[in-house]
């Protein structure tokens, strides 16, 4: 070997147990231990038979090598990731960064990984992030919906919850945590009609494609016809731009005072650059109504009325199903049947397609039955019936036409008969001469003798009268 130019490369470790330079290994938490492999993957997963002196010195080696799980190849052992997908629709709302915090609360305290999602009121989006979680194998999946199709799919694979919305595809394969929006909207609009004594309340919404802007539209609606009242409406906005578009045309045509009920905060941001435009004072002039919580509008000296959802209890509720549903084999598809064909229906099957399967030919191994008969039942040729088992040992002899008797051992225990003399014994039966010794059990000299080879020399032989 030519070692011209070769130059020793210095170790990037020491003799001391000390690591490699990158990634720590368990092989050098072991060294540095100074115990087993199996020791150390005992104590990082958390397992029995580690003495509390051993956990704690490779725990302390862990730590002191600053040693990182890896998240990867735990998920592929476990089949589990970790991680919980939460899909909300837009992260500047007050109410739904509250949501977060609370569901982030008590997901790190399950001891796994929120994985957050904005989907900005967009199918698509969302449909997006639907896809990214199921390619991440999240344990589970909380998401306030926006519409996207791959919904419904999305919780046949992975135990979902929808929040504050729902869908109908999804409806049946999904959890469900709704507040009553509708009859919050009722509540609010009876506030502005009875204590303040205004006689026409607009409603600013977004899209009437979600479940909550309807049920908070239909709550509007059904209090404005019981008092007589006449609906102005403007809906289908999106952001704040577009509301404020809408409250500027809608406000117009009202006169002073007046209600306004707005169903987001979104909403509730476009109402107020209208009214600012306008000159309106509030609450002389108009009284505004929202739903969620508006913490800004607290600070400067703003004080609407507003309806809250408690973000906590709806966290704790959503865990609560997704528990449920975890423990719960999910549904099947629709249009699939769930039902699990036997081997004998399958043998069926086979048969009745005129060509049988190899496994329906000859199924094997084949699990012992003690009511079925190992003996031929019409033997042929007038010669003893062969077990057709002829892996065992020794065959069955399980018929009553075959001599079958129980075993001794499984008989009442009784007085021994009397002894009986006689002169000439009973005649053997010739069954009984040819091998069969007529217990529960044949005779091993028949039984060592059931090869095909020998049973096609038997066959072949022709038998004498004096056999016979």
């Amino acid at each position: 070997m030519n070692t011209e130019g070769h130059t020793p490369q210095p170790r990037t470790g020491s003799d001391d147990g000390a690591p490699p330079h990158g990634a720590v290994r368990l092989v050098d938490i072991a060294r540095h231990a100074k115990v087993s492999m199996k020791t150390v993957s005992r104590v990082l997963n958390d397992e029995p038979y580690v003495t509390a002196r051993t956990r704690e010195k490779v725990e302390a080696a862990a730590r002191e090598l600053g040693y990182v799980a890896d998240a990867r190849a735990r998920a592929l052992r476990l089949n589990k990731s970790g991680f919980i997908g939460l899909l909300i629709p837009d992260i500047r709302n007050g109410y739904y960064a509250l949501l977060i915090r609370a569901f982030e609360e008590r997901v790190r305290a399950q001891g796994l990984t929120l994985l957050l999602g904005d989907s900005d009121e967009r199918v698509e989006q969302e449909e997006e992030y639907l896809r990214v979680f199921r390619q991440q194998r999240v344990e589970g999946i909380f998401v306030v919906p926006v519409g996207a199709p791959s919904l419904a799919t999305a919780a046949e694979e992975v135990p979902t919850v929808m929040v504050d919305r729902t869908v109908t595809a999804a409806r049946g394969r999904a959890g469900e945590v709704l507040a009553n929006d509708r009859q919050a909207a009722e509540t609010l609009v009876q506030h502005m009609v009875r204590d303040h004594g205004v006689r026409q309340v607009a409603l600013l919404a977004g899209r009437t494609s979600t479940s909550g802007i309807r049920q908070r539209q239909a709550g509007y609606t059904r209090v404005m016809r019981q008092a007589g009242l006449p609906t102005v409406m403007s809906t289908g906005h999106v952001t704040p731009e577009e509301a404020a578009a809408g409250a500027l045309a809608m406000f117009q045509n009202l006169r002073p005072p007046f209600g306004v009920l707005c169903t987001g905060n979104r909403m509730f941001w476009g109402a107020m650059a209208a009214i600012a435009q306008l000159g309106l004072r509030i609450p002389a002039d108009v009284v505004v109504t929202t739903f969620d919580s508006i913490g800004e509008a607290t600070v400067t000296g703003l004080v609407p009325t507003f309806a809250v959802t408690s973000s906590a209890e709806v966290a704790d509720r959503a865990l609560e199903l997704f528990a449920e549903r975890q423990a719960t084999p999910a549904p099947p598809p629709a249009g699939s049947s769930s039902t699990t064909t036997s081997s004998t229906d399958r043998r069926a099957a086979a048969t009745s397609s005129g060509r049988r399967s190899r496994s329906a030919r000859r199924p094997w191994p084949r699990p012992y039955n003690p009511n079925r008969s190992t003996v031929r039942a019409e033997p042929r040729g007038g010669r003893p019936p062969i077990p057709a088992r002829l892996h065992t040992r020794r065959a069955r002899c399980t018929t009553p036409e075959n001599g079958w008797r129980p075993p001794p051992h499984s008989l009442p225990r009784s007085p021994s008969p009397p002894a009986v003399t006689t002169a000439d014994p009973a005649p053997v039966p010739a069954a009984t001469r040819r091998g069969r010794t007529g217990s529960r059990w044949c005779s091993s000299r028949w039984t060592t003798r059931t090869s095909a080879r020998w049973r096609r020399a038997r066959r072949r032989r022709p038998r004498s009268p004096a056999s016979s």
